[in-house]
């Protein structure tokens, strides 16, 4: 999974093929790799522009230098906005119509959607092939390329791919369309194709092919007046990556120097380096791969000392970057890289500790392996700070699990740092093959058998190993997962395959485990907060198109009438419980395809995080409130995470499905245990130990509709109902029978 994203990765640093009958400025600066120079121009014609065909045109271009920049909404908008003014033409044709699907095609592509692809290809050829091949030639060339790039992504189809890039490039030399990109990109393509091949066998035909392809386009690109340095830099690092996958170690990690040093030869040839950063941080996030393996074949920690320095100086052009190229909004943090320094630093003092034993190492490992988990949030502790706190908590009986990883040559290796009162241990574990195979899909139930033999499995190399670092005297045991652990339920691991299915699992009856997504954003001061206002979000499910879900909106209605608070409009910044009572979808791992349905309206998690709250208990009684869009290879930013962001103390939410029946007795019971005075987290562990214990059925016991809600953020009990409205009421009725006694006494003064 991991080398699919990264060849993902690397392709996406091409695009396709985009032929200029005109020679401007604009394309100039295009075709140089000046992509914000070339937008900039663009919308300077824009805005002169009147007629809808000329309007349609430069978004285009503008849509297609957004897209070589891997911008890929902004990509999307600009094309609807193309389409929307071709719309608009008086001779609006067939043409147009292909060119918007082929943008869709291609946009799909990208998002690794073939369905989606093949779909609108199906859809538009019976009019496509309408069309002249001869006059039309270069939709039929927009189509070929990227329909390839479909094929590949929906099972690799390599005689098609093939034939279709084969048939592309000969319609460019018989029409005279060829160019250098066009070239450049056919070198592109068939050295992808072979690269795909190294990854699946050792033979040495197909690496020496691939290598063959990418340095003929990096002399291509050389050899021209101006140097397209994005793409020069995007072959050095292919060429760099298809030797690390054949085991060519020293090849590979010559051609990531290059890479690296071109970077810097933008600055010398005046380029603005902000349009290079990316590549600049692509080149040291694929290098590392090849140091680690580098390492790990020799053990010369001077390897690693280097890649670390050269890391630390990547900082200060990733936070520039990062902070200018946004996902979403606002301040929320997902690279559209996908990358960050920190994942890589954090392995690098791992390597450093298992080298010397120094443990110093290890609190650098473990603090930048936070601050890689967590880079959406506001407030950046300090490194001192940070350890002060964790060293603080521990010594309070806890224990902390933080779990890493690092890949080299095919392969993912888990690590976890393990903090206790007595100190800080590092243990690597095994492979994320193990892990893989015994993963249990609670959608796909098969029985209470199968997934304790499976999860005994997946206890024995992810968890067993770090119980010897687990005192007796634990109070609780805080464990911050990687994404590559996010489909693992620690609550319900079982290790004994014998006992019946109302055998509690294992970790859950031996343990107080609670998963974070951080430390660094888990607060236990124990002082309680007053939830005295609050208000409820929920589908207006007459309207809804989707399946009812009244008993989890009822039932928490019901509750909420038994209490003393007051209602506030959801719209109000001010609220002390936030509940969100509806259908959530997932949709993918791209934030802007998750939303909550409200029947009228969509709930985004753009939305969400440009709400300003201050509420101390949001509850998500949603679907899927914990899945969400993975950041910089160390967390996952979902709707649990967005309402944190946006001013939430704490939320409690579900990782995947919520049953509305089972959900909705949940959370009630959590929330009568806060009335109780019980932590967040405890309330909510009781919660779930308590439906265990009046499980009926095998099918009940089924982890999806109980291990799935978590809490994350402040733990720290709360006060629930406006106590002061009833001291009130009872000092009110007292001074009312004080009143009424002494118009009594004066009325039977009056009398005598």
């Amino acid at each position: 999974m991991k080398i699919h994203l990264i060849l993902l990765f690397c392709f996406s640093f091409f695009f396709s093929s985009h032929v200029f009958s005109l020679e401007s400025e604009t394309h100039y600066w295009y075709n140089c790799g000046y992509y914000t120079r070339s937008i900039h121009s663009l919308r300077s014609e824009l805005s002169s522009s009147i007629s809808p065909e000329k309007k349609s045109r430069l978004y285009y271009e503008i849509a297609y230098s957004y897209y070589a920049m891997l911008f890929v909404e902004d990509y999307k908008k600009q094309l609807d906005s193309a389409n929307f003014f071709a719309s608009k033409k008086k001779n609006f044709s067939i043409e147009d119509k292909v060119e918007y699907a082929i943008g869709l095609i291609r946009y799909y592509n990208y998002e690794v959607k073939p369905k989606e692809s093949l779909a609108i290809y199906k859809k538009i050829y019976p009019e496509f092939h309408r069309l002249d091949p001869q006059r039309k030639s270069i939709l039929w060339i927009k189509l070929y390329q990227n329909i390839a790039t479909t094929r590949r992504n929906a099972g690799a189809d390599y005689a098609r791919m093939n034939a279709e890039y084969d048939t592309a490039y000969f319609l460019l030399k018989k029409h005279h369309f060829l160019n250098t990109i066009d070239e450049v990109n056919y070198c592109k393509s068939r050295g992808n194709m072979n690269l795909d091949k190294v990854n699946q066998t050792s033979n040495k035909i197909f690496y020496q092919q691939a290598l063959y392809h990418f340095e003929k386009a990096t002399l291509i690109i050389k050899n021209q007046k101006i140097i397209n340095y994005p793409l020069l830099i995007s072959f050095q690092n292919l060429q760099g990556l298809v030797a690390y996958m054949h085991g060519d170690l020293e090849v590979s990690r010559k051609f990531f120097q290059e890479a690296y040093k071109t970077v810097f030869q933008c600055k010398i040839h005046k380029f603005q380096l902000i349009e290079y950063e990316s590549f600049y941080l692509n080149t040291c996030n694929l290098g590392a791969l090849t140091i680690n393996a580098l390492y790990k074949k020799s053990k010369n920690i001077q390897l690693i000392i280097d890649q670390l320095d050269k890391l630390k100086k990547t900082i200060g052009f990733y936070n520039t970057y990062s902070h200018k190229n946004r996902d979403v909004d606002i301040h929320v943090f997902t690279d559209i890289y996908g990358y960050s320094p920190y994942n890589a630093i954090a392995t690098c003092y791992t390597y450093m500790y298992e080298n010397t034993r120094n443990k110093t190492y290890l609190d650098s490992a473990f603090y930048f392996s936070e601050i890689n988990k967590t880079q959406w949030l506001r407030i950046k502790p300090r490194m001192s700070e940070f350890i002060k706190e964790t060293n603080g908590y521990v010594k309070k009986d806890n224990v902390v699990i933080q779990y890493g990883e690092y890949g080299y040559l095919h392969k993912t290796y888990l690590y976890a740092i393990i903090k206790n009162k007595n100190g800080t241990y590092f243990l690597p574990l095994g492979s994320d093959k193990i892990i893989q195979e015994n993963l249990v899909d609670v959608y796909q139930w098969k029985g209470y058998k199968l997934h304790a033999r499976k999860s005994y499995h997946l206890y024995k190399e992810i968890f067993k190993p770090l119980e010897q670092y687990i005192p007796k005297e634990t109070k609780k045991v805080i464990i911050t997962k990687t994404n590559f652990l996010d489909a693992v339920n620690f609550e319900s691991l079982v290790i004994d395959t014998n006992k019946s299915m109302t055998t509690l699992p294992f970790l859950l009856r031996r343990y107080p485990v609670f998963v974070q997504p951080s430390l660094r954003i888990f607060t236990n001061d124990l002082e309680a907060k007053k939830i005295k206002t609050f208000s409820m979000r929920s589908s207006n499910f007459e309207n809804s198109k989707v399946s009812k879900i009244h008993f989890m909106r009822d039932t928490l209605q019901s509750w909420i009438a038994e209490k003393n608070m007051q209602k506030v409009n959801c719209n109000v910044s001010k609220q002390d419980l936030l509940i969100v009572a509806a259908h959530g979808f997932s949709g993918s791992h791209r934030v802007d395809d998750a939303y909550i349905d409200l029947g009228n309206n969509k709930l985004s998690i753009r939305k969400v995080c440009r709400m300003n709250l201050k509420v101390n208990q949001t509850i998500l009684a949603i679907c899927d409130g914990g899945l969400g869009q993975p950041i910089s290879a160390g967390s996952t930013f979902s709707f649990a995470s967005a309402f944190l962001f946006a001013g939430s103390s704490s939320c409690v939410y579900a990782t995947w499905k919520l049953d509305d029946l089972v959900g909705a007795t949940m959370i009630t019971n959590y929330l009568k245990r806060l009335e109780e005075g019980e932590q967040k987290d405890w309330a909510l562990r009781n919660a779930k130990l308590d439906y265990l214990k009046h499980v009926t059925s095998e099918e009940g016991y089924n982890p999806i509709y109980w291990a799935g809600l978590q809490v994350m953020g402040d733990v720290s009990p709360v006060e629930i109902g406006n106590s002061y409205i009833i001291w009130y009421s009872i000092v009110g009725l007292m001074l009312l029978v004080g009143v009424g006694f002494v118009i009594k006494r004066i009325h039977q003064l009056r009398s005598v």
